[in-house]
């Protein structure tokens, strides 16, 4: 059955012998974290993800590769060099004296009782 799930007509989207079986997202990753109860967490760089529509993930690195579950790992998506952000711009948070103070002119006003006041 691995055979036929990741033979080369799986690649392409529809693995032999089975049902149709979508690949949603097929890329390069910077790093796969895997996270299993009871174990420390391990990870895989610079390898090929490739997840099906039913929750499995195929990972291929240069030294190995594995299947898993969607839901016991964490993908770190290689980004392209072109997309990357080129200007970073880092704030500095307000401290909580200048929140209160800009927040006062935004605090709408209690409302007024309709009728006279006793």
């Amino acid at each position: 059955m691995f055979k036929t799930l990741f033979s080369r007509s799986a690649a392409a989207g529809v693995p032999s012998g089975s049902p149709t079986l979508r690949i949603l997202k097929q890329a390069h990753a910077d790093r796969v974290v895997f996270f299993y109860p009871g174990e420390e967490g391990t990870y895989i760089e610079h390898a090929f993800v490739t997840i099906y529509e039913n929750g499995i993930v195929h990972i291929k690195a240069r030294l190995e590769e594995t299947t898993t579950h969607l839901q016991n790992i964490e993908v770190q998506w290689s980004i392209p060099q072109e997309l990357e952000p080129r200007n970073i711009k880092l704030l500095k948070p307000k401290s909580r004296a200048e929140e209160a103070k800009s927040l006062d002119g935004l605090r709408p006003e209690p409302p007024q009782p309709d009728g006279p006041t006793l």
